[in-house]
């Protein structure tokens, strides 16, 4: 469903806005090496997240619905990845309920070297929960999407 189409109430008050929100989901991190600080990573992630969270990645190629979904893809990519972690570059506001974070997803593959993979994450929240996740690979993608709400 594209950004645009989407009409919730605005939140009223919150800690921060849904720039303080997509700030704190972007502080997910796994590593292999320190299983109980990741599970806390993912939980605090998740908490994040509507029940009802989309994310569309791949330019609408993979749809996911619902935080459940996006629990399996974490657990998935603990079996591909020794570590993986966000160092966003910039987070700024998209209209009165989303925010763009981008910068580079540093990633170890099993068995492989360090990666930086650039990332831009338009996020929609509402009532402090995200509710939409637009994941591109760089910050034109993200503007893109961001320009269309």
């Amino acid at each position: 469903m594209p950004v645009a189409a989407m009409a919730y109430d605005l939140p009223r008050g919150g800690a921060g806005g849904p720039t303080a929100v997509v700030r704190r989901a972007h502080r997910l991190w796994f590593d292999r090496a320190d299983p109980d600080g990741s599970d806390a990573s993912a939980a605090a992630f998740l908490e994040l997240l509507d029940p009802e969270v989309v994310l569309i990645a791949d330019a609408g190629v993979r749809v996911h619905r619902g935080r459940r979904r996006i629990e399996r893809l974490l657990e998935d990519a603990r079996d591909d990845w020794d570590s993986f972690r966000y160092q966003v570059a910039e987070i700024s506001p998209v209209a009165e309920m989303g925010a763009l974070a981008a910068g580079q997803l540093v990633a170890r593959p099993r068995g492989g070297g360090e990666l930086e993979l650039p990332f831009a994450n338009l996020c929609i929240v509402h009532a402090e929960r995200i509710v939409h996740i637009e994941a591109g690979p760089d910050r034109a993608t993200g503007q893109w999407h961001a320009n269309r709400s």
